[in-house]
């Protein structure tokens, strides 16, 4: 049985929306939790959550070049444990995307050696490296529901909940 997590979001700009993101039995908490940061990250554009783009991959976020067509994809954000080759197929088949892989800086870091031999397209991928994500994991592990307000100032993501507030520091670079 999915598990639903239902966000209303505030941003310092005075914009708001509402997210609603499911959870499978094979997903973790840590991945929603990488999806909201993502969501967050470009709150500020209309990105779309687990929507098909007609290929064989489906990103765990996108952003089109034509958000009312769907069409042209601006960014292809993954998150967590995506397969390198899976990264690789997704940057030579979008020839004018930019990809973001979403993690923890941990698991980035891990990983950094094998996505530069293996990855082709490196000046279009980028990683965003997360610290204190288990914070924020551990409380998608209790609540279901929540009101966030946030900022994003430099590599500070500051989440505020109707009870407390989190912050997350947000690393994105190219792997080069």
């Amino acid at each position: 049985m999915k598990k639903k997590y239902t966000f209303n979001i505030s941003s310092e700009s005075g914009k708001s929306k509402k997210l609603i993101l499911f959870k499978d039995l094979t997903e973790s908490e840590e991945h929603i939790a990488l999806k909201l940061i993502a969501y967050l990250y470009f709150f500020e554009s209309e990105i779309k959550t687990e929507t098909s783009v007609q290929q064989k991959y489906k990103p765990d976020l996108v952003i089109f070049d034509d958000p009312l067509l769907e069409s042209g994809i601006k960014f292809w954000v993954e998150c967590k444990d995506a397969d390198i080759k899976k990264l690789d197929r997704v940057l030579r088949k979008n020839t004018r995307s930019e990809v973001y892989l979403f993690n923890s800086e941990n698991a980035v870091e891990n990983r950094k050696n094998k996505m530069k031999r293996q990855i082709r397209d490196l000046d279009r991928f980028y990683a965003a490296k997360i610290k204190n994500l288990e914070t924020l994991a551990d409380k998608l592990k209790r609540e279901k529901r929540f009101c966030i307000y946030f900022t994003i100032h430099a590599d500070k993501l500051n989440l505020y909940f109707e009870e407390d507030a989190l912050e997350l520091k947000i690393a994105v670079e190219k792997i080069i």
